[in-house]
């Protein structure tokens, strides 16, 4: 059996009650706060939570403490909360403050409302500050009565807040014939249950213009707790990318954002062992995104290069293969040693310009990761510029055509002329002139290195 406590003065009373009394009577009334709260949010389920606190600390009143021996105290709490923005929710509470004592049990039961402020939210959790105004229930008599509280609360589950909690409570002085006021605190656990799940505790983006708002449609309600800009499936609360979607390789480091490829092997950095080197024409199969070892650099792995501290150019024939010779791939070119040459004024290819188009041959053959290459033929200035345009191509579709007929695929060789728009060399002299006449390869597939032009 317990005791409640009265004592003049002090807003507390005594007599003997049974415990099961004392626990009955507070969770009813609370049962009636969270069914009125349930009713009330019935359309908006994720806005009601349900909470309930306890805790314990002491009695701050003097008179209380030295008078009526009320030195420790137990909190309980019952309450229900209605988010009406997303930082701040009222909310109706049944608390119930206990004061043991050698003299029984004195009790403050506060039957109130206020309200809670959301601050500091994060994906850990939020810090809260809250208040409360009622009636102070103290046996037959009513007082009024206040507290305030502050804590933070872990979100750890998209329905369940939890944290510590501390508060202070008073009850307010009688009158003449009760001129104490009770003050006291407790530091305790508090635990939220959200009904429906989380709101997030920030505002969501204002509707477009001619849409719906949440209050006019529950389905958009839904839809702005999760907003998603970039339609990748990560809302924007936790996309660290909301304005990139996130793409079919996503950034691990990074929720929402792609993965980069900062060399442009087309290996994503998380799996590119050598993210700041391509990989190449050669790329090596036991390290994903790095190319073979070349240290030479012509093109060919030292693994297949017969002369691995020459520059050469690559060969069917593994003697040769990476041993200087006619053609080398450098530069995201297939360059010649020799001019391909033709009669003059006309596209027919001369047979001194032979071996040096079957080294090209040959590099294309060896190097098939080589998939696409531009031959690109050039005159001087000498003469019209309608007829050097002409010739050019003409002489250009000749190399092609020499090289399909030896062996190199057909889809993997485009063929452009461009007359005497690009000079590598003075059009004054007969040795710049001869200069410009050329034919070059272009690699255009794998994509040119930075600076190289692959024509429109």
């Amino acid at each position: 059996m317990g005791y409640q406590v009265t004592t003049a003065g002090s807003g507390l009373y005594v007599r003997r009650l049974p415990a099961s009394h004392k626990l009955v009577s507070t969770f009813a009334i609370g049962a009636l706060l969270s069914h009125a709260a349930l009713a009330s949010a019935a359309e908006s389920d994720a806005k009601l939570g349900v909470g309930l606190e306890l805790g314990g600390g002491t009695m701050l009143s003097s008179y209380q403490r030295n008078m009526l021996g009320y030195d420790k105290d137990i909190q309980t709490t019952l309450s229900g909360s209605y988010r009406v923005i997303p930082p701040l929710d009222i909310r109706l509470d049944l608390r119930t403050w206990w004061f043991p004592s050698s003299q029984g049990f004195g009790r403050a039961t506060l039957i109130g409302a206020g309200l809670r402020y959301w601050f500091v939210d994060g994906d850990v959790g939020a810090a809260l500050v809250e208040g409360t105004l009622g009636a102070g229930v103290n046996g037959s008599n009513l007082r009024f009565m206040f507290d305030a509280a502050a804590g933070y609360a872990f979100h750890t589950s998209p329905s369940l807040d939890v944290g510590p909690v501390f508060r202070y409570g008073q009850v307010a002085a009688g009158g003449s014939d009760d001129p104490y006021s009770a003050k006291f605190w407790s530091l305790g656990f508090l635990a939220i249950y959200r009904i429906g799940g989380q709101e997030p505790l920030r505002a969501s983006p204002s509707a477009p213009p001619g849409e719906p708002t949440s209050a006019q449609s529950p389905e958009k309600a839904v839809t702005e707790k999760l907003v998603d800009r970039d339609g990748d499936g990560v809302d924007d609360l936790h996309d660290a990318c909301p304005d990139v979607p996130k793409g079919p390789k996503a950034n691990p480091d990074q929720p929402g954002c792609p993965d980069g490829d900062f060399d442009k092997d087309g290996v994503v950095d998380h799996e590119d062992l050598c993210p700041a080197e391509p990989s190449g024409l050669h790329p090596d199969p036991a390290k994903k995104g790095c190319p073979l070892a070349d240290r030479d650099g012509d093109s060919v792995p030292d693994i297949d290069d017969h002369c691995p501290d020459k520059a050469g150019a690559p060969s069917p024939d593994p003697k040769r293969n990476g041993c200087p010779g006619l053609a080398k791939v450098e530069a995201g070119k297939i360059q010649i040693k020799t001019p391909v040459f033709f009669s003059s004024n006309k596209d027919k290819i001369l047979p001194k310009s032979f071996p040096v188009l079957s080294a090209v041959a040959d590099a294309l053959r060896v190097i098939p990761n080589i998939k696409r290459v531009d031959v690109q033929g050039h005159t001087d200035t000498q003469g019209k510029a309608e007829r050097n345009l002409d010739l050019s191509q003409r002489r250009a579709d000749s190399v092609r055509t020499w090289l399909v007929s030896h062996g190199v695929e057909p889809e993997r060789l485009e063929a452009h002329g461009f007359g005497g728009e690009r000079p590598v060399a003075t059009n004054k002299t007969s040795k710049g002139r001869a200069s410009n006449r050329r034919v070059e390869f272009l690699i255009i597939d794998p994509p040119p290195v930075a600076g190289v032009v692959r024509p429109e």
